[in-house]
Formats: C-alpha cells, structure tokens, sequence
C-alpha cells in the first residue's frame, strides 16, 4: 500500500475530546486514507483561535500513534522581546527538538502576522534558528504571503477583505517581497528544508514556479489548497501536468 501523509494539518483543541485523540486519529484517518498527518502548531499570538494548547496535545496524539503523527512546532512571540526579534528563537527550537518535534511550521510569512511581529523571514534575528533546523535536519512548513489578489484593490473578494486579508494601502511588503524574504534564506542556507504551503501561492504562473524550483533545490511546495490554486491548475491542464512530472519528489500533499 502505497503511504500518503498529509503534510500541512491542524487541529483544534476546543473541538476534540482528550479521552478519545487516539481514536479519533485513527477514525478520521481511515475516513481520509491517510497514512499519517503532520500537525502543523501555530504560534498563538500570529493567528487568533489557534490556541497554545496545540502543541501539547499535538505531542499528546505522537505518543498514543506515534506511527501516524509528525509534530512541527512553532515560535513563541507571546513576550514583547520575542515580538522584536530579541528572543532566542534558537534555543525555543532546540528545547522543542529535544522533546521530539519533527518540522517547523512559519506563519511569520503571513502578512497578519507582520501586522503582529515586525520581521522579516530573512531577519538576523532568524539566523540562528534556521540554522540549527538545518543542522539537525527538521523541514519548515512556511506559510509565504497570501495570493496576490489580496493586493488588488479591484480583485480582492469581500470575504477576504472581511477576515482582514486585503493589504493595499498598508505598510506591509508586497506578494513578491514576502517570496523574495523567503526565498533569500533558502539561498542563505542550501540545506534548509524548505517547504512552502498553499504551492507558494504561485499556482497562476507554471513558468515562475518551475523557475523557483529549479534555482532552489532546497524547496518544495504543498498542495493545500489556497485562493483559486485548483482552479489555476485546471486553466493550464497540460503545462501543470508537465510541471507535477518533473517535480513530483518536490511536491507535498497537504489539506
């Protein structure tokens, strides 16, 4: 049988009942065909209903399956000093790693999230975090922008615009500026595995994507469905095809 981890998974606390995690893991995984899922924890100062209790139940559920769950931590910005980069994001990385974490998540890359902490991904102050997940091998799932049409005054949907996802006018980077951050600390550190969540909101561009992939070996995408990624790949059957070929070891499954 062939084995599919879904790489790009969350959970929520509020909505599972501890007595049964297991169970409930195992139960949903049958459902989905899954073989395994990667929890991917957010830090609760970025995203607001992504509570702190994450991680601990994320550990919770790889000791009852350890078979079916890859942990991905994430940084704790719930301190002004770590919100101004003065934290040791290294040593947060380290204590997780030695508690068994697998990966890294980032939503750092999300411009909610620069509303919040003022970094850029390729801030000195990342230098030594990233470089100890080079070190020992641990994979970032990083979340990197958002799709361009939340630029686009005329093209953004109301239901972005309403969940505060509409940054035109604000001092905040552009779409490319977030890829160009990160795409600065894939060159910074060949080693890092990169990858990149929602195919790096690049689903429009079949010739931009490869051109990312070709000059970083380093990074991969997922396939977590993002503003009209399916829909993209649908417009431009054939070129996406070519592209799902000759990338294939470099392309996630994710929900």
């Amino acid at each position: 049988m062939t084995a599919l981890i879904d790489c790009h998974f969350h959970i929520h606390p509020e909505h599972m009942d501890l007595r049964r995690a297991g169970e409930d893991l195992d139960r949903f995984c049958a459902i989905a065909g899954f073989t395994a899922v990667g929890i991917a924890c957010v830090s609760p100062a970025l995203y607001p209903g992504y509570e702190f209790r994450q991680l601990p139940l994320a550990f919770l559920l790889k000791a009852l399956r350890p078979d079916k769950v890859y942990v991905f931590g994430a940084l704790d910005y719930r301190t002004p000093e770590a919100q101004a980069g003065r934290a040791d994001f290294a040593v947060q990385a380290e204590r997780l790693w030695e508690m068994g974490i697998d990966g890294w998540k980032m939503l750092e890359g999300k411009p909610t999230s620069r509303r919040i902490v003022n970094l850029p991904l390729d801030a000195a102050a990342y230098d030594a975090f990233y470089a100890f997940l080079e070190a020992h091998d641990l994979p970032i799932l990083a979340h990197v922008a958002d799709p361009p049409v939340c630029w686009d005054p005329d093209k953004c949907p109301p239901w972005f615009r309403e969940a505060g996802y509409y940054y035109a006018g604000e001092k905040l980077p552009s779409h490319e500026e977030f890829g160009a951050e990160i795409l600065r600390v894939a060159r910074r550190h060949p080693q890092l595995r990169l990858i990149l969540a929602h195919f790096f909101f690049a689903s429009a561009d079949p010739e931009s994507a490869a051109a990312c992939l070709e000059r970083h070996p380093n990074v991969a995408f997922d396939l977590t469905p993002g503003f009209d990624m399916y829909e993209d790949f649908a417009r431009h059957p054939a070129d996406w095809r070519d592209f799902f070929l000759r990338y294939e070891t470099r392309i996630l499954f994710g929900t």
